[in-house]
């Protein structure tokens, strides 16, 4: 009987771990969440919107000098797309979440680069003539 009294009390210790966990009441939960404090947090914000207004000033730029449209949205949503896709790895949202968004980005980018490649590298075939 001992060995099962021993079984029994292991178990209710991991189930008492396991519902304090899911929780979030213990302190282990706490350890385990995301490690955010409001000065990272305004940081990294002040830090996104100053590499925004970077990148649009630097587009504005690009622009007064003459360059194509295409090639400044190119260039600039690279830079964006990537620091976008950063920050949610950086969050910590789990492969569900992240899923969706990334595949958007993709997608997003896909248009972008594709847009400006040319329909056909071959030229049309000619009709054969009778």
């Amino acid at each position: 009987m001992n060995d099962l009294d021993q079984l029994r009390a292991e178990t209710n210790a991991a189930q008492n771990a396991y519902n304090a966990v899911s929780s979030g009441s213990s302190h282990a939960a706490g350890a385990a969440s995301q490690p955010w404090n409001p000065w990272l947090i305004s940081f990294l914000t002040v830090i996104v919107i100053a590499f925004a207004v970077l990148v649009l000033h630097y587009s504005r730029n690009m622009l007064k000098d003459g360059h194509q449209p295409g090639d400044i949205l190119r260039l600039t949503t690279m830079p964006m797309v990537i620091t976008a896709a950063l920050f949610l790895v950086m969050l910590g949202y789990s492969n569900n979440q992240m899923t969706p968004v990334i595949g958007l980005l993709g997608t997003l980018v896909g248009y972008v680069l594709g847009a400006s490649a040319p329909k056909s590298a071959r030229p049309p075939a000619k009709p054969e003539q009778p």
